[in-house]
């Protein structure tokens, strides 16, 4: 899977998880080996046991490490960590099934490691993740299979507004369940609802224009409300800012930013 864009925007926050890409664990030169012993104590017996053989017996770097670059290819793999901590504590797998113009149909698998079973944090983590979804605004549909006996997790998709996919995907031993989001909505909706609907640039785009050398001018398609203009416009870029939302423009207008220039 080489476009990463949704593993890329897949950030978010509960009030105690923080998910994000697993790319941000590996930054550092010995950082490859720790999220791969990492990786090892999450993937128990218990947590495996119903998933395919190259998920099984991971009980050494080489093969920890083959098993992330394995995920890093078929899915767009992002972390799971305790906020009080930082501590990784499971995993977000997400995939492409279709994609139908500027909307996207997603399929969805995750895991927790053992110690944080029964707290609560499975469904903490799926409300963060639909409500992600629905911030994005390009998001169609998420779906995912569960075992039928696990009866668990089948209460945590329904408690979070999950329903039994009209797919024919299921199975004696694998329900799949589906959330339908409402994107019928347009941009100037979402963007009267909300003057911030995007939030904070994203910290990649602020990491690579922070050290960028040359102070030129810069074209931003699809503007919004203007999140990544006036953050470029801030560090002496000249921005020309395009959208085909006449609300975000007019808030980009409006905005005490523009209006002084900063």
């Amino acid at each position: 899977m080489t476009d990463k864009t949704i593993e890329k925007r897949c950030r978010f926050t509960t009030q105690r998880l923080s998910v994000s890409s697993w790319t941000n664990q590996v930054k550092e030169v010995d950082s490859k080996k720790i999220f791969a012993e990492k990786v090892i104590s999450i993937l128990t017996p218990n947590v495996t046991k119903a998933l395919p053989d190259g998920w099984q017996n991971i009980s050494t770097i080489d093969g920890a490490q083959e098993w992330i670059k394995e995920r890093n290819m078929e899915s767009h793999f992002v972390t799971i960590q305790l906020l009080s901590t930082k501590e990784i504590v499971g995993f977000i797998f997400l995939y492409e099934t279709e994609s139908h113009h500027k909307f996207y149909e997603l399929r969805f698998g995750y895991l927790l490691v053992e110690k944080v079973w029964g707290k609560g944090l499975a469904t903490e983590l799926i409300e963060g993740l639909l409500k992600w979804c629905k911030t994005e605004g390009d998001i169609k549909s998420i779906s995912g299979g569960v075992e039928t006996d696990n009866i668990g997790s089948i209460r945590v998709l329904e408690k979070t507004g999950f329903s039994a996919s009209t797919l024919d995907n299921s199975t004696e031993q694998v329900v799949f369940y589906e959330y339908q989001f409402d994107i019928e909505e347009t941009f100037d909706d979402l963007y009267n609802k909300n003057e911030s609907f995007y939030g904070h640039p994203y910290q990649e785009l602020q990491d690579y224009f922070k050290i960028y050398p040359k102070k030129g001018a810069v074209l931003d398609l699809g503007c919004g409300q203007g999140r990544d203009s006036f953050y470029l416009s801030s560090l002496s870029f000249n921005v020309t800012a395009v959208d085909n939302s006449t609300t975000g423009i007019s808030q980009i207008e409006m905005d005490p930013k523009n209006r002084t220039g900063s």
